[in-house]
């Protein structure tokens, strides 16, 4: 009984800690959106998860004499902590190997430009990410009389709003009097 109580002590304590260091480490993250921190506090919501389930197996294996509940408590970690491994292992390769932003960001995107008055349309958009920076770049088609000053004011305008809804961007606006397939005018 002294070892029961000993053990759910010691997962208690470490349950507590724990939670507040996850805790801030979320703070940190939804800052600073870093990857690093992001894969440490994955870590600790592993070790959060398995002293909550080994403070259960102990009660309960002891309390129901039964040393195949800890066995299967036991399993039942190495599962979840070998699926955190891999999503850790996923999210990190997606950074490392510049991947395209998600499609529904890439559509969030498109959306903001159709939005801003005065553009006809948008083509060859590249996103990606590298660490926490997103890189953004589109062709933009606006009218094809319309003056430079004109021109650039409204890619100014259109840049600010994708800045404003992906604040870790680099953006880059190619500004088109037309698209590839319209006739030019004057030719």
């Amino acid at each position: 009984m002294q070892e029961e109580f000993t053990g759910v002590l010691v997962s208690g304590v470490a349950i507590v800690l724990t939670l507040g260091l996850m805790t801030f480490q979320t703070y940190v993250v939804r800052r600073t959106r870093s990857l690093a921190i992001s894969a440490d506090k994955a870590h600790y919501t592993t070790d959060f998860v398995t002293n909550i389930a080994v403070g259960v197996g102990i009660v309960a294996s002891t309390r129901l004499n039964e040393p195949l509940i800890d066995l299967a408590v036991a399993l039942g970690v190495a599962v979840y902590l070998v699926t955190g491994a891999w999503t850790i292992g996923r999210t990190s390769i997606d950074v490392l190997m510049d991947r395209e932003l998600p499609e529904e960001d890439r559509r969030r995107i498109l959306d903001i430009v159709h939005r801003q008055p005065g553009v006809r349309s948008a083509h060859d958009l590249r996103t990606r990410s590298s660490g926490l920076t997103q890189f953004i770049q589109l062709h933009v088609v606006l009218h094809p009389n319309m003056s430079l000053g004109r021109a650039h004011v409204m890619g100014d305008s259109i840049e600010a709003a994708i800045q404003e809804a992906f604040p870790q961007a680099e953006i880059i606006l190619h500004i088109d009097p037309w698209n590839d397939d319209e006739p030019r005018v004057g030719d």
